[in-house]
């Protein structure tokens, strides 16, 4: 599955990012975060649900620099993600 990460179909590659951080896959942790910088809004906000859901620190920076992200869904998942992590 972690292969998906990197389709390229939008589409799946948001799936993927909600199930990995739906089930709390750990090894999911390095791949979504890379993959914030995606072109696709959508595959960017699953990213930071995703990494939410993992509550792992190590997101915490690249959730931080999403809330500079020029679209608000993106700016308010990264924000809920902190909030699960415990920063807000």
């Amino acid at each position: 599955m972690m292969g998906r990460l990197k389709d390229e179909n939008s589409d799946v590659r948001k799936l993927v990012r909600w199930i990995l951080g739906k089930i709390g896959e750990p090894r999911a942790l390095e791949p979504l975060m890379k993959i914030l910088e995606d072109s696709n809004i959508y595959v960017r906000e699953e990213a930071c649900r995703a990494l939410g859901w993992i509550r792992d620190p190590r997101a915490v920076e690249p959730l931080v620099e999403r809330l500079g992200d020029e679209k608000p869904f993106v700016r308010w998942e990264a924000w809920e993600a902190l909030k699960k992590i415990g920063l807000t």
